[in-house]
């Protein structure tokens, strides 16, 4: 049974180092025990009974930050960061506000959220306007999603998409214009078609992928930035 929480998060989080945030990423499988749990509630308060709340009042308010900035999944969000600070925690690395560096962690993972977004929209371009193209070796786990996603996809779905993606970036803004004209729709229209259309793959792509880093082997050199 999860434990309630009662400490706010500060207006003002302390610096927070980006590289201490960033050893500790979505993609790597590492789960909180009992020890690492222990720790986390004695970093919130000595008492055990206050830690408790301090814990459930802290991840209800990391879930209403990430409701308030259009998580997808806040719950899963909240449940990641505090993950992320207990395996901080179990690493030693000393905290003088859990809350803080917590709040830290958040908006770290916010913004990985943005870039692996933008990774899937710029992936999704390019599968689409040129799919017999090889992949970068390290995308190869998202190209083998998009097709996977891709081919879920009715055929006329796959044809839209093509068509609205195909062209150099001076081209699309012509192209998308002929192709709404072709399928008797407004430029709004096509693109609402589009973005749900995209949005059933960005839930096909997030399962896959999550399925993809799942079954990959967590090597603690993986949490070392380059």
């Amino acid at each position: 049974m999860r434990a309630f929480i009662v400490n706010q998060l500060p207006a003002e989080e302390p610096a927070v180092r980006t590289d201490t945030l960033g050893n500790v990423r979505s993609g790597q499988s590492w789960e909180i025990d009992r020890d690492a749990l222990a720790r986390l509630l004695a970093a919130l308060d000595p008492d055990p009974a206050r830690a408790a709340l301090c814990y459930e009042e802290l991840r209800q308010k990391l879930i209403r930050f990430f409701e308030w900035e259009r998580s997808e999944m806040p719950d899963r969000d909240a449940d990641e960061t505090l993950n992320r600070v207990a395996r901080r925690l179990a690493e030693g690395v000393e905290m003088r506000s859990p809350g803080a560096f917590a709040h830290g962690i958040a908006r770290f993972i916010l913004r990985e959220q943005a870039a692996a977004a933008k990774r899937k929209e710029r992936a999704l371009a390019e599968f689409v306007a040129q799919p017999r193209m090889e992949p970068n070796p390290q995308d190869q786990a998202l190209h083998n999603c998009l097709e996977h996603c891709l081919a879920s996809l009715p055929p006329e779905a796959r044809w839209l998409l093509e068509k609205y993606y195909s062209g150099a970036a001076g081209e699309q803004i012509p192209n998308r214009r002929a192709l709404a004209e072709e399928l008797r729709l407004g430029a709004n229209a096509l693109r609402n078609r589009v973005l749900r259309l995209r949005a059933r793959l960005e839930s096909c792509l997030n399962d896959c992928t999550k399925k993809h880093s799942d079954e990959t082997t967590f090597s603690p050199t993986q949490d070392r930035e380059a």
